[in-house]
């Protein structure tokens, strides 16, 4: 008898954690990724600040190859607090888009998220807001060895 585990859904985000590192070595915003969160939550919030991350396109579920990267929303205000912000955010929004047409494709309600990599690892502010956006009690990093 053959036994059926877990059904399992999966998505292709171009740059997550890469982000950052665009921050770190292009712009010289941060001397590290781990201060990239340090100097976001000296903020409040983004400022208005939203980052698209679409430096190779933009993968799952969009898959529009000849979209380009963006920072808008910024005013005479905006500071490096604010596009940091941002671009955290960015990880969110991107996992969340692919969620949104997995769950809506398969007609189920997200009760947990799980996730990995090392973005996830590190930067803490992003698993809050995987929290507020995808309106989830748990979110819980997978061991490198379980992916």
């Amino acid at each position: 008898m053959v036994s059926i585990g877990t059904p399992a859904s999966s998505g292709n985000i171009h740059c997550t954690g890469g982000t950052i590192k665009w921050l770190e070595q292009r712009l010289q915003m941060i001397g590290s990724p781990d201060e990239a969160e340090e100097l976001a939550v000296t903020g409040e919030d983004n400022g208005g600040v939203y980052v698209v991350p679409a430096f190779a396109g933009l993968g799952a579920p969009w898959w529009q190859g000849d979209i380009k990267a963006a920072i808008l929303g910024m005013t005479l205000g905006t500071g490096k607090p604010h596009v940091l912000r941002a671009a955290l955010e960015s990880i969110a929004y991107q996992v969340n888009d692919l969620v949104k047409a997995m769950t809506t494709q398969a007609g189920i309600k997200l009760k947990e998220i799980r996730v990995d990599g090392q973005s996830i690892k590190v930067f803490q502010l992003s698993v809050l807001f995987f929290r507020k956006i995808f309106k989830v009690g748990q979110v819980s990093h997978i061991a490198d060895t379980e992916t």
